[in-house]
């Protein structure tokens, strides 16, 4: 498996294990999380390099 293969069969475990799913369209708002009914939870994520993490804009 490569790099780029084995992050998204981690993602994809790590979103089934909180229920939770990122989503985007390349417009205002992407990156987002979604529930599994497609409900928003956030959105305006962005990673912040300074603090290796991720922050969501409010």
């Amino acid at each position: 498996m490569d790099k780029k293969e084995l992050f998204l069969e981690e993602l994809s475990n790590l979103s089934k294990k909180f229920s939770m799913y990122i989503g985007g369209c390349g417009c205002c708002d992407s990156p987002f999380i979604t529930d599994e009914d497609n409900n928003d939870i956030l959105g305006n994520m962005y990673w912040d390099s300074e603090k290796q993490g991720y922050n969501v804009l409010e």
